[in-house]
């Protein structure tokens, strides 16, 4: 009897798991996703993200930024946010996003944000931080080290409307019965 009891009370808990899960990948579905902002850049490790010109970098960053580059990279990290907002009624959840990063409708790199998100119904929203990390060198081949630079601290710019489009598709997933199920296709956030 207390197998039989036991053998139950899983299987209602598993239902009820099921069912909860079910609810927040129907609230994923309609939740709005948008590009937050820009947290950092950085440059062979400077921080760049509050220069606004070439002429603001140290004389040894420059020397340390022409040492990579002629060594053949000079390595961008970009860490931004994105947006999650839930119209609905219920909490949305969510596993994975998939992302690709686009500048000036190139694509440049790809990754995957993995993580437990809730995103709380009734307009509540989450901030889901991803990091894409970028050879420059590789990318803006036969530039100048001031023209990667200054590629580089445009996309840096979070007040002002940078001539570098930046724009990120994102998909997110939510494991279900312990199978991801991913958002149909890519929802496209731009800056």
């Amino acid at each position: 009897k207390i197998s039989v009891l036991i053998t139950l009370t899983i299987l209602l808990v598993s239902c009820d798991i099921l069912q909860q899960q079910a609810k927040q990948t129907i609230a994923l579905t309609q939740c709005k996703f948008s590009y937050d902002r820009v947290n950092k850049v950085s440059l062979s490790g400077i921080n760049i993200t509050n220069l606004k010109s070439f002429s603001q970098i140290s004389a040894l960053d420059v020397a340390k930024l022409t040492t990579n580059v002629m060594s053949g990279t000079l390595p961008l990290e970009i860490d931004m946010n994105v947006l999650v907002k839930n119209p609905n009624a219920s909490t949305a959840g969510m596993n994975q996003m998939a992302w690709i990063l686009n500048i000036d409708n190139t694509k440049m790199v790809e990754g995957m944000v993995s993580g437990s998100y809730q995103i709380a119904g009734n307009g509540g929203s989450s901030t889901i931080p991803l990091t894409a990390k970028i050879d420059l060198k590789k990318v803006l081949t036969g530039k100048s080290l001031e023209q990667m630079v200054n590629f580089a601290l445009n996309l840096a710019q979070p007040d002002s409307k940078p001539s570098t489009r930046l724009s990120l598709q994102v998909q997110p997933s939510i494991m279900v019965g312990g199978r991801a199920i991913a958002y149909p296709g890519y929802i496209t956030v731009s800056r």
